[in-house]
């Protein structure tokens, strides 16, 4: 019996504003594939988008999949190390370097999967040894997305990461929120539930690239959020942020993001029957 493998699971929320259907991410997605532009990370790492597929051609709007490809680019200009000298490297030493410029060290690759329906994209954050956070996922994503819609003449498109479902009630529950502030940005006002509607197609028709709303407590008082507050950062958590400071019961600073606490979720799966790909699209598009 084959040993079952794990994979972590998180999701980002990428949505083209108006004018949009599910064609038109089909098509950024192919320009994203065809562009294969490599995002500086940070200074140590780099990654580029791997060949994209559809995972069934019978299906008009079925998931396409892809992989990150997520690597360390090494550059001879930064400080090197001498292990024999244990001291810094000498500028002779450092000009005897010789790194090949299409070899790049330590790849990890990181398994996606996109709905062009519901525009949610699925990723490992974490399979076998190789890890992704959700905050790095968004940030390639958007370097590279960004790129497509500048050369495909497509609508600004807003990536937001999926939050876990109880970050909300943690921000609304802070024992005295002083400080509550929703940003929301307006994708796709027109597939969305009744609330989604009427506040994402208000920014729309104003042609807005997004709202934020602060609220700030009286002194010595706790912000007591109505409906419609409650309302808008539903939304917002998905398409936006949702940020709350404020003291806890301890009398020590508190501060709590959507964004910081990204949603997750642990598949497993024969690896004889069944791929990544396959676990997540069983998942979620299943």
């Amino acid at each position: 019996m084959a040993k079952m493998k794990n994979i972590q699971v998180s999701a980002l929320n990428i949505a083209m504003q108006t004018p949009h259907s599910a064609e038109r991410y089909i098509e950024l997605f192919e320009v994203v594939r065809r562009q294969r532009v490599l995002v500086k990370v940070d200074s140590l790492r780099a990654a580029m988008v791997g060949p994209i597929s559809n995972h069934d051609d019978s299906q008009e709007y079925g998931p396409i999949y892809g992989e990150i490809y997520y690597f360390i680019k090494i550059s001879r200009d930064e400080p090197w190390f001498n292990l024999i000298t244990r001291a810094p490297a000498s500028l002779s030493d450092a000009s005897s370097i010789e790194l090949p410029t299409h070899l790049l060290p330590h790849l990890k690759i990181i398994p996606f999967v996109f709905g062009p329906t519901n525009h949610r994209l699925y990723f490992s954050s974490k399979i076998s040894n190789a890890s992704l956070s959700t905050q790095r996922a968004k940030k390639i994503f958007e370097e590279i997305i960004n790129s497509a819609c500048r050369e495909g003449n497509f609508p600004q498109v807003n990536i937001t990461i999926i939050p876990d479902q109880e970050t909300l009630e943690n921000i609304f529950n802070i024992h005295r929120l002083r400080t509550l502030e929703i940003t929301l940005s307006p994708p796709n006002p027109d597939d969305s539930e009744d609330d989604q509607v009427r506040l994402l197609r208000k920014l729309d028709l104003m042609h807005a690239k997004k709202e934020t709303r602060t609220f700030h407590a009286k002194y010595g008082e706790s912000l007591s959020p109505d409906e419609e507050t409650r309302t808008m950062a539903l939304v917002a958590a998905e398409n936006g942020k949702v940020v709350g400071e404020g003291i806890d019961e301890n009398g020590a600073k508190v501060k709590e993001s959507t964004e910081g606490h990204p949603w997750m979720k642990n598949l497993r799966y024969d690896p004889d029957r069944q791929t990544a790909f396959g676990a997540m699209i069983a998942s979620f598009f299943g």
